[in-house]
């Protein structure tokens, strides 16, 4: 079992990408929108060592693994799905 947080900006078109894709493969999610959200903003740089977004965080077997961008292959990969 796994838990995803996905750290979004609301005009950025890769979030919506992302978004998209894990609806239709039906992952649920935790969205952070880091435009709205100062905190959400240092945790994902925190985690990512970026300020871009998308970052994907996907906690697997207690360990988080961090995705950026909008790779989907590597999502797929990652989540196996």
């Amino acid at each position: 079992m796994f838990r995803v947080t996905i750290y979004t900006n609301s005009d950025c078109v890769d979030s919506m990408r992302v978004k998209e894709f894990l609806k239709r493969h039906r992952v649920e999610f935790l969205e952070k929108d880091v435009a709205k959200n100062e905190k959400a903003a240092e945790e994902m740089a925190k985690k990512s060592g970026q300020l871009a977004s998308p970052v994907i965080v996907a906690r697997i077997s207690g360990k988080d693994r961090v995705i950026l961008g909008a790779d989907e292959g590597m999502i797929r990969n990652v989540l196996r799905i």
